[in-house]
């Protein structure tokens, strides 16, 4: 189960990273953001529902709106 969470994270970050590039901003921030966020929002789930699986796919939907939320501020500027 922490396996899974660990290759998902390494995926937020490489996504997050990506998508930074592809819109001119600056990766790190975006890897930090989305990690940090997938952690967090997983931690909290892992600490509260002690189920192995869920927060896993839960974080990952959180990261999904960060990400959103990232984009739309970079196509604004």
């Amino acid at each position: 189960m922490f396996i899974l969470a660990k290759l998902v994270g390494i995926i937020v970050l490489v996504w997050f990273s990506m998508s930074a590039k592809a819109y001119g901003e600056y990766w790190l921030r975006w890897a930090i953001v989305g990690l940090v966020g997938y952690w967090l929002t997983w931690a909290l789930l892992y600490a509260t529902l002690s189920i192995p699986i869920g927060p896993t796919f839960a974080a990952l939907g959180v990261t999904y709106f960060v990400r959103k939320k990232l984009v739309n501020d970079a196509k604004k500027k």
